[in-house]
């Protein structure tokens, strides 16, 4: 990732995962016109041109309240699904989500995590007692999330069906 100042106007927010709550961004600008910015945004550069919004959009609209002229942030680069999977990671993080949108999140992040693999057909290798032959066994998509958002395996396997990478193949998962 690449660290930068960038022109706001120059980053294209597009169509977000969650709404922009208008009380958060009023709390935020108050906060950013006495402390500044604490957090910089995540802007995805699909291109090398153009910044598309990963995470931050409401410390983007509190920045433009403010007239900012430019931001810090931070500028992924690589493949598209990796900065999906960044946008919906932030938002797992955070405690304020109703149960419905977890759910919707945790549904999205299964299909590009499904994406990834399909593209790849490479798995990470996570050390464990369970081997597969090769002393080693896959990490799957509930251990995955865990580990990525902070939230249990069982948080993750409440909300519909895993998968986990088994001998290198998906395989269903059904608790």
């Amino acid at each position: 990732m690449l660290y930068e100042t960038v022109v706001v106007s120059n980053v294209d927010v597009g169509k977000r995962l969650r709404e922009i709550d208008q009380s958060k961004v009023e709390s935020l600008s108050g906060s950013m016109s006495i402390v500044g910015l604490l957090s910089p945004i995540i802007a995805y550069s699909p291109n090398g041109e153009t910044l598309d919004l990963v995470a931050g959009a409401h410390r983007l609209a509190a920045a433009k309240k403010l007239g900012w002229e430019t931001i810090d942030t931070y500028i992924m680069e690589g493949e598209e699904l990796h900065a999906q999977l960044a946008e919906i990671d932030e938002n797992l993080m955070r405690s304020e989500l109703a149960p419905t949108e977890y759910a919707e999140h945790i549904q999205r992040r299964q299909e590009i995590w499904e994406a990834m693999y399909d593209q790849s057909e490479q798995v990470v290798p996570v050390e464990s007692k369970r081997e597969d032959g090769k002393g080693h066994r896959h990490e799957g998509f509930a251990e995955s999330t865990a580990k990525a958002t902070g939230k249990s395996e069982r948080s993750v396997t409440r909300n519909g069906t895993t998968y986990t990478m088994q001998r290198g193949s998906i395989g269903r998962v059904y608790r």
